[in-house]
């Protein structure tokens, strides 16, 4: 049986993060391909919701540029990490190799974005909108997983006030391989990259991204790991998509220490991430109270008891016990446990609030009953030490992963410019 021991102080995690702002324009598109890894998913053919569907592009358009001429073109091929690219519209075109986390990102002055989108993407045809809450500063990413097959190209599409650099991160995927639980200790020690978490391809991936993108960094086991589970979640229930929240900021700090302002005291090795409370509405499960809040001693946002409302506890239940379970082949319940894998990412703690785990317990004697859980999630999610109760996590829940902090890419080591320079605005076309 996996177990789940802490690993840092409780009182640590209990006030591990809290809630991201719920603002700011949404400003790209980014794709994700139908798997990550082994095994593989099924497609799922569901109509989205009016909350999934991405909207239309018009490709001939903003490729063409404006009234005054065409938008420049670039390329950026394998050889090159870094490309310059001067204010107005520009297009450039990005190779990206076969198999690999791939992270397009843009630097420069704070306040130069305009645009930055995904225009012309090959196979990657199911883009969605971007990030909820995105607040249009640079820097800005957008992150996806490549064809195990194939190197594709991508156009991007960059309309900015002031020269900026757009710059590319791969990172290939290794391939899972469960270590035997003799070698737990080793998997525990191994190092993994920092990769942003990629954005969902289409409906089948069952959620949504909420944080700005430069917040939206994680390990890589972590992200196959998320995706596996999300994707399945969808294929069991067939309902809305789950918000991902706050992870890690692109440096490998915690999310908005960019602003001088963090917002959390954990979230900084890509380790951590928040997830949105499954909802039974029609709209995506954003981050949001699904319960009356109460301030206790003017110190600590709980949810008042009886006042759980609207809240799919069975959902985030069967969520959570494929994280500790690890995906089950096609979606089903199977009893060898040989059959299984294991957990690609060990979850060290789960943190929420306490009116929230009550409804995840009941809701796992449900998931036992038709067999949709194994011995290991529901063992560990109803008993004390996994599952934790946390004050002013009334919105989402908190997932803590066991493991050494992600190893941050060269690329991605940089601080971010100082928020208060200023850029005049210029013509689109120059």
């Amino acid at each position: 049986m996996w177990r789940y021991r802490a690993i840092v102080p409780v009182a640590v995690l209990l006030t591990a993060c809290g809630s991201a702002p719920r603002s700011g324009p949404s400003l790209k598109v980014s794709p994700f391909p139908p798997q990550l890894g082994s095994p593989r998913l099924p497609a799922i053919p569901a109509k989205a919701s009016r909350t999934e569907a991405a909207p239309p592009v018009a490709k001939s358009k903003l490729v063409e540029g404006t009234p005054d001429g065409p938008a420049p073109r670039l390329r950026l091929t394998d050889g090159q990490s870094t490309i310059s690219v001067k204010a107005g519209l520009t297009a450039v075109l990005v190779a990206a190799p076969a198999d690999s986390f791939v992270t397009l990102g843009l630097r420069g002055p704070r306040r130069a974005l305009r645009r930055f989108e995904l225009v012309e993407r090959t196979h990657l045809d199911g883009l969605r909108t971007a990030t909820k809450d995105d607040d249009g500063l640079l820097p800005s990413f957008v992150s996806f997983a490549t064809p195990e097959d194939r190197e594709i190209e991508v156009m991007v599409l960059v309309d900015v006030t002031a020269p900026i650099t757009l710059f590319r991160v791969v990172t290939p995927r290794a391939p899972y391989v469960p270590p035997a639980k003799d070698e737990l200790l080793q998997a525990r020690r191994r190092v993994h990259p920092l990769v942003g978490f990629p954005f969902p391809g289409d409906a089948a991936a069952g959620y949504v991204m909420q944080a700005p993108s430069r917040y939206l960094f994680i390990r890589a086991d972590i992200a196959q790991a998320m995706h596996l589970a999300l994707s399945q979640t969808r294929t069991r229930f067939r309902r809305n998509p789950i918000a991902i929240g706050d992870a890690t900021q692109w440096d490998g700090k915690r999310p908005a220490v960019d602003l001088d302002k963090p917002r959390h005291i954990s979230h900084g090795e890509g380790r951590d991430l928040d997830i949105g409370l499954p909802s039974r509405s029609i709209d995506a499960s954003w981050l949001e109270r699904r319960c009356q809040g109460v301030l206790v001693g003017k110190q600590e946002l709980v949810c008042s008891p009886g006042t759980v409302k609207g809240l799919d506890a069975l959902r985030l239940a069967y969520l959570l016990g494929l994280l500790i379970d690890g995906p089950t082949p096609k979606g089903r319940h199977v009893p060898d446990a040989a059959r299984r894998k294991g957990p690609i990412a060990e979850v060290e703690a789960i943190l929420t609030d306490q009116a929230y785990i009550d409804a995840i317990r009941q809701a796992i004697e449900v998931l036992k009953r038709r067999r949709w859980i194994h011995d290991e999630a529901y063992a560990a999610l109803g008993e004390d030490g996994l599952l934790r109760p946390s004050p002013w996590h009334v919105d989402h829940v908190h997932v803590r992963f066991v493991g050494k902090p992600a190893s941050v890419p060269a690329p991605l080591q940089f601080e971010a410019e100082p928020l208060h320079v200023e850029v005049a605005p210029v013509s689109s076309a120059k």
